[in-house]
């Protein structure tokens, strides 16, 4: 039989490329929010196909202890036009011209506020902050995970010449878990010892993807995962 989890993670979907044009995606101001006709279009049927044709009913197919507003719909575009670095399409090996969409098992965003930071590091320091919690199932089985950076975060982080491996490189060293924030026991039922030193929230600086979403505002967002095996797939969009 399947495993049913009841962890709240829902299919994200980042759209990139000139597709986003033609069907009006949203990427900029409000981008996760409701007010975004097409957005919320393909997530909505996103999620009317997970109920169904997998029968993804709360308590039966969906096991989701809470469950997640994201359930409803969970779809952006990429704000390509703000990024100061390549697309996630173009990192994953597409050409500008192309389309494609990207599909994450995330739980809803965590915000991230840093309205004083100056420099990347400045920045970089808060975020590591923000995602070196106990709660999420990365804490204890790694995974994936995605960053969702602010323009203006973006802007501050590349003008200090940090690219995107820079980043992940930099919050694999800096976002660790102090032990003493973990109990024994979860540290015994999860690690099966107790680890050498603070736990770290980007295991690999791979498995860390960043993107540039929203609006103006010293705002981004980080999104956890199921975690473990977790992976992010991007496939080519071709309408016809």
């Amino acid at each position: 039989m399947p495993s049913r989890p009841t962890h709240p993670c829902a299919p994200l979907i980042i759209v990139n490329g000139p597709v986003c044009d033609e069907l009006g995606l949203h990427g900029g101001s409000g981008a996760f929010g409701p007010g975004w006709q097409a957005n919320a279009t393909i997530g909505r049927a996103v999620r009317l196909a997970q109920l169904n044709i997998g029968g993804a009913y709360p308590g039966v197919g969906d096991m989701s202890t809470q469950g997640a507003p994201s359930k409803y719909t969970y779809c952006v575009a990429e704000n390509e036009e703000a990024n100061p670095w390549q697309p996630l399409h173009i990192e994953r090996g597409f050409r500008p011209d192309q389309s494609a969409v990207t599909v994450l098992a995330g739980e809803p965003p965590h915000n991230i506020n840093d309205h004083s930071g100056s420099t990347a590091e400045d920045i970089l320091t808060i975020i590591a902050g923000a995602i070196s919690i106990t709660g999420t199932n990365n804490a204890y089985t790694g995974g994936e995970t995605l960053l969702a950076l602010g323009p203006e975060h973006a802007a501050t982080i590349a003008n200090d010449g940090f690219g995107k491996q820079e980043i992940r490189e930099w919050l694999h060293r800096n976002a660790r878990i102090p032990l003493e924030r973990y109990t024994h026991e979860t540290l015994m039922e999860r690690f099966q010892k107790i680890p050498d030193g603070p736990v770290p929230m980007v295991v690999d600086p791979d498995l860390l993807t960043i993107i540039v979403l929203g609006g103006p505002g010293k705002h981004s967002s980080w999104v956890p995962t199921f975690g473990g095996t977790t992976h992010s797939a991007t496939k080519e969009i071709r309408l016809v």
